[in-house]
């Protein structure tokens, strides 16, 4: 780790003025636990590199204890950190409505500023928040729209493409978002900037289709200069249209911004949605020739499973025709209960929803489960519990290794709460399942919070003995043993609250409070 920070790391910072640590210096800074360190995009890695990579940076974290060390990943690509993993996990959750308020009113003062001069300010500021509030009376009024905004990097697209033109009407599936940014950055906004681009927008988006795909389907996420340059150049329309692609490449990394160049050298899509978009959108293309989009289909559903494809999947069936829709989703309902809940998150996020066979949704609906059910029949009761909470914090968006908040409980579907429960209820013959608890709560008063009924409840179920908590490990999972309405366990379905109890109390009345009014 020092030599990583003092020969790696410090000369990238400051190419005129080199930095000369004194001798030790990174090891002392470490030892002291006067060091911060980030390591940023572990899921990054290529997948056969990360358990080697996971266990070099755990053996740091044990050799500089003193020292913080944050890893950040994405939830899927962390899977593969094999080591001792860092003691808090941490999430990034979606931006709530005032959040969204906030980078909205900023993002625009922040861009009017920049457009003007300082004697400008107050217009500055007038225009902002005029612009900010038409914005924001769309996302309320919009219910789509104000889903999209919860993501970070989407209220920031649909801020972008709403700030270029305020009077267009903002798209209103994820797909329809991403291309209109392609065109805003590679047509519009240059057009409107008197830039003459190398290439019209349709053959650049062509181009930046094939790279997407070629890197996807190379599980890479960053491309050498060198390896770019010589795939560019096998592209005949560079030949066709007499265009350096090293030119082309300048453009976009530039204007475009489409690309990136974040390590001297190395290139990058600006985030891993946009390298989906791309490969998704070459591989729908194929769909028009029934030989072509059984290419396209095969080498998605080989992969349908992969962290790395996720966004190319979701964003290739967005794209589909209905009947192509219907055949992938049916293909890849057969490889499993994972990879149906993949496809239950294509048929939500699909743009034709009306389109989609209610049969096929039950389809993709009951091989979701189908898991959860092989583990109740085998009486595998610990398993089960562990594929409800995966079941259900999937089934809000999350993922796992994430807690539940209010909301999730409050607006949790209908139709999966009352599967896991017919599944419980079935498989213990009447013993376990949201709907016996919920019975149980209710004769126990229907207690919120701490109080003695919560508690009272909570020994009924078996989740306190002699005055105590038990822990999760220590669940009797025994049908004929266990008390009533023991499963699904609270630690389990509620991974992140306190095993106190005390935060327990508060939130699971607003699941048994849905459990009503889902008629369970």
């Amino acid at each position: 780790m020092p030599k990583l920070i003092t020969e790696c790391h410090l000369p990238s910072l400051s190419r005129d003025q080199p930095l000369t640590p004194p001798p030790d210096w990174a090891r002392k800074l470490l030892e002291s636990g006067a060091a911060l360190v980030m390591l940023d995009g572990f899921d990054e890695l290529p997948e056969d590199k990360r358990p080697q990579v996971s266990r070099w940076i755990s053996a740091q974290m044990q050799q500089y204890r003193e020292s913080v060390f944050i890893v950040t990943s994405r939830p899927a690509g962390f899977k593969d950190y094999v080591a001792q993993r860092p003691a808090i996990p941490i999430f990034v959750n979606k931006f709530s409505p005032d959040q969204q308020e906030k980078f909205i009113r900023r993002w625009y003062l922040c861009q009017e500023r920049c457009c003007r001069s300082t004697k400008q300010l107050r217009q500055a500021r007038e225009v902002a928040k005029a612009r900010a509030d038409q914005l924001i009376a769309q996302l309320q009024q919009r219910s789509e729209l104000g889903h999209m905004a919860e993501n970070p990097l989407l209220l920031n697209m649909l801020t972008t493409c709403h700030r270029f033109d305020p009077s267009r009407e903002l798209p209103k599936q994820r797909i329809d978002l991403y291309r209109g940014i392609c065109k805003l950055q590679l047509d519009d906004r240059p057009r409107a900037r008197l830039i003459q681009m190398p290439l019209p927008f349709e053959q650049s988006q062509v181009i930046l289709q094939q790279v997407a795909l070629a890197m996807v389907r190379a599980n890479q996420f960053k491309i050498e200069q060198q390896n770019l340059l010589k795939f560019l150049e096998r592209q005949s329309i560079f030949q066709q249209e007499d265009v350096e692609a090293a030119g082309w490449l300048k453009q976009i990394v530039e204007v475009g911004e489409l690309l990136v160049e974040r390590e001297p050298g190395e290139y990058e899509f600006p985030h891993l949605s946009f390298q989906g978009f791309f490969a998704a959108t070459q591989l729908a293309g194929w769909q028009t020739s029934q030989n072509n989009f059984q290419t396209s289909a095969r080498l998605i559903l080989q992969n349908w499973n992969s962290a790395v494809w996720r966004e190319t999947v979701l964003l290739y069936t967005a794209q589909l025709s209905p009947s192509r829709l219907d055949q992938v989703v049916r293909e890849a309902c057969e490889l499993g209960s994972e990879a149906a809940a993949l496809a239950v998150v294509c048929l939500e996020e699909y743009p034709r929803s009306e389109k989609v066979s209610d049969e096929l949704k039950a389809l993709a609906q009951t091989v979701k489960y189908q898991q959860l059910e092989e583990l109740l029949k085998a009486q595998q009761w610990r398993e089960a519990d562990e594929e409800t909470y995966r079941l259900m914090i999937t089934t809000v968006g999350k993922e796992d290794g994430q807690c539940f908040d209010r909301g999730d409980l409050e607006n949790f579907p209908c139709e999966d709460l009352r599967t896991i429960d017919q599944l419980w209820v079935k498989y213990s013959n009447g013993k376990w399942g949201f709907s016996v608890q919920k019975r149980i709560w209710q004769e126990c008063g229907s207690p919120i919070g701490t109080d003695g009924n919560w508690k009272k409840f909570a020994d009924r179920v078996g989740w306190r003995k002699q005055g105590g908590w038990v822990h999760c490990l220590n669940l009797t999972f025994d049908l004929q043993k266990s008390p009533r309405g023991e499963f699904p366990s609270v630690c389990l379905v509620f991974w992140a609250v306190s095993w106190d109890g005390e935060r327990v109390g508060y939130m699971l009345p607003n699941l048994f409070s849905r459990a009503e009014t889902c008629e369970l």
